[in-house]
């Protein structure tokens, strides 16, 4: 019997999806490695717009982690509610909490970038770990697991960002379910030696490699991407690592409730992987 065209073309694409989901896979059966435990101070980075009742719920848990040695830096982002305020309860009641009060500056009008750069500046310590204020570590582990992700040649750690469930919300499974896709696809690729993105409700880095690369300021024009334009700018194969442990995830509430903000920040996101380039170092 003659095979038709549409046959093989069918034929076809089905193989390249078997291919490109074994691709996938691999972020299935990844472990992330048993490092020895760190005991290397690390500055934990919290950028806080607008955040003064996340920070009350965020901070507390963040003072239980069991690492032996890290500071906390809580940046006010030029907020209008009670967040300096809260940040300047929280510094008083613990040595090592610091500030960061950012005055918007004319030239970085609203810029997450000129607010995390202040707040790196202020850290004290090479290795830094970032989390949003909106989110909460899985276990009083996270920052222990993420820490231990650095070596002596693994300078940026992608960890895994993930959201509440919410019963009976169609667009909150949506959410989830496109956040857990995203991750295994960026997962899998720094796995296979191309990481070209992470997001920084679960991210780290060293300030060194920060300024290796000159910071944001390829991109510091550009609003968002102060995770996956970094990322996707400084990473190679050599430098990434990923850690998938469900103990250093990080877990927020979806911020988007209705479908017009959602797509609006679908829209934004779209932009910003626009200014995507070629991470030719990676191979």
């Amino acid at each position: 019997m003659e095979i038709g065209i549409a046959f093989i073309v069918l034929a076809g694409f089905v193989l390249i999806n078997i291919v490109y989901y074994f691709f996938l896979a691999r972020v299935g059966f990844y472990k992330s490695p048993q490092n020895t435990t760190s005991q290397d101070a690390v500055s934990v980075i919290v950028c806080s717009k607008n955040e003064q009742d996340n920070l009350k719920v965020l901070v507390p848990l963040l003072l239980q982690q069991n690492h032996p040695s890290f500071e906390i830096i809580l940046i006010n982002d030029a907020s209008i509610d009670d967040t300096l305020e809260v940040i300047e309860q929280f510094q008083e009641l613990d040595h090592r909490i610091k500030k960061v009060d950012v005055v918007n500056n004319e030239s970085f009008w609203g810029n997450k970038k000129y607010a995390l750069t202040l707040g790196i500046k202020k850290a004290v310590n090479e290795k830094l770990i970032f989390i949003d204020a909106d989110c909460k570590p899985s276990s009083q582990s996270w920052l222990q697991i993420m820490a231990d992700g650095f070596t002596e040649n693994k300078s940026i750690i992608l960890g895994y960002g993930a959201y509440e469930k919410k019963k009976y919300s169609i667009l909150n499974a949506l959410i989830r379910y496109e956040t857990g896709l995203t991750a295994i696809q960026y997962m899998s690729y720094a796995l296979h030696g191309n990481p070209y993105m992470g997001v920084g409700r679960n991210l780290a880095y060293t300030s060194k490699q920060f300024y290796d690369v000159s910071g944001f300021i390829d991109h510091m024009k550009v609003l968002g991407g102060d995770d996956d334009l970094f990322v996707n700018q400084a990473a190679t194969r050599d430098n990434t690592a990923v850690i998938i442990e469900p103990d250093a995830f990080t877990v927020s509430t979806p911020p988007k409730n209705t479908w017009s903000t959602w797509w609006t920040q679908k829209r934004r996101h779209i932009n910003t992987a626009s200014h995507y380039k070629a991470n030719i170092n990676s191979y």
